[in-house]
């Protein structure tokens, strides 16, 4: 979710985020949806991992933005160690 409120609360938390490419065959981003449960790689499909090392919240189909902000505040700031990958994969 590509909102200022998402932003602001990634950047907030330092939240690490990475999105998958799949407009063209991508058979490692096809193993990480199966890995996670989605067994039909179906798109929209989001996994917020938490900051304390558990199992990722994951969300597909119509993802709304109280969801998504909610399991971003129940993850929690992130605990990375590097701040120089933070940084250049938080949302700005």
């Amino acid at each position: 979710m590509n909102r200022w409120e998402t932003k602001k609360l990634v950047n907030r938390n330092d939240v690490i985020a990475i999105k998958a490419d799949k407009s063209q065959p991508a058979p490692d981003v096809d193993a990480l949806l199966l890995e996670l449960g989605n067994q039909g790689k179906t798109l929209p499909f989001l996994a917020i991992y938490p900051a304390d090392g558990g199992p990722p919240q994951t969300m597909h189909g119509l993802i709304t933005l109280e969801q998504v902000l909610a399991a971003l505040e129940t993850a929690g700031p992130s605990t990375a160690d590097d701040p120089a990958a933070q940084q250049q994969t938080a949302l700005k």
